[in-house]
């Protein structure tokens, strides 16, 4: 079974990564690495996400669409990136997912969703 897990980023994860120095920060991405070679036969893809003011939003409201600069979902937490894993069950995607690296920083969080076979 495919499943996504969508990586969140919450105020205090941001903050911290704009806090750290050269050397913090690449042992923080080593992290992340460590988590790809553990778990990296499951991945079947998935990207980061650039900073949420490059994006924009488009909504219908009343009948009519509207876009807007960024993200601008009523949230605390910005949709850090996804990733795309093969799993025998969610029970199996979701202790993958217990171990991404980032949930180390209180607010941030990974959401797992099994893809709709059907569409």
């Amino acid at each position: 079974m495919k499943f996504v897990m969508f990586t969140y980023v919450g105020e205090q994860g941001v903050a911290e990564w704009e806090a750290m120095d050269a050397s913090t920060r690449a042992a923080y991405v080593d992290l992340h690495k460590a988590w790809f070679r553990a778990y990296g036969e499951h991945v079947r893809g998935g990207e980061e996400l650039a900073a949420p003011p490059t994006g924009r939003t488009i909504r219908r409201r009343r009948g009519s669409l509207s876009s807007t600069d960024g993200p601008f979902i009523e949230t605390k937490e910005l949709l850090g990136g996804f990733i795309v894993l093969e799993a025998p069950d969610l029970d199996a995607a979701m202790a993958m997912a217990a171990e991404w690296p980032a949930l180390g920083t209180d607010g941030n969080g990974v959401e797992v969703r099994p893809t709709d076979s059907t569409a």
